[in-house]
């Protein structure tokens, strides 16, 4: 099947979509005719990986957005839908690698990997899939790691099997709302990666 057309004109938000997969998602979407909302907590950051794409000016947008806060996901997402009159895509791709000893890791490390690799998930879905359903399609891809399959770590494992479980159970609720809208669930991360 030829998908060359299939992203042309499309709308997609891609958090973490200034560097590795991120931004690679966000090249390949602009490649195929997307218009692109790179998504990312460092103005500076996303601004350059922006300028990297400036052939695509036209179709690459910014947002400055810190996953690990509910009401920025919540309001990138609906402004976002707000300007390009739809959402077609959102692409959950902020993550950070942690392989570290279980024994070492604190409270404060966990909170912050569960709210980036978890909560920033689940925020996404809460506020795309609304506005998905009402407009009657939509697609949600979700970045993981394959320590989500095999033990890696304690913290690596725990926090993407939570979202491979988020999506098995959220997937037949919203195909059952709509069949053309839906969650997709996409392993590959290499965990103990910071860069990706």
């Amino acid at each position: 099947m030829d998908t060359t057309d299939y992203y042309r004109n499309k709308i997609c938000i891609v958090t973490g979509g200034n560097s590795g997969i991120g931004y690679a998602l966000c090249e390949e979407l602009l490649k195929r005719g997307a218009t692109v909302y790179m998504a990312g907590r460092d103005p500076a950051k996303v601004e350059q990986a922006a300028g990297h794409l400036a052939m695509y000016r036209d179709r690459i947008r910014t947002l400055i957005v810190d996953v690990v806060h509910q009401q920025q996901v919540q309001k990138a997402i609906e402004d976002t839908a707000a300007e390009a009159g739809r959402l077609d895509m959102l692409f959950n791709n902020a993550g950070i690698g942690h392989t570290g000893p279980y024994e070492k890791d604190t409270l404060a490390d966990w909170k912050v990997m569960i709210d980036t690799d978890l909560w920033s998930v689940i925020y996404g879905i809460h506020a795309a899939v609304p506005i998905m359903l009402k407009q009657g399609t939509g697609h949600i891809v979700n970045t993981s790691s394959i320590g989500g399959l095999i033990p890696v770590s304690v913290a690596v494992s725990l926090q993407y099997y939570e979202v491979r479980g988020y999506r098995s159970f959220r997937e037949p609720a919203v195909r059952i709302c709509r069949e053309r809208a839906s969650l997709l669930h996409c392993l590959s991360r290499p965990c103990g990666d910071p860069d990706l």
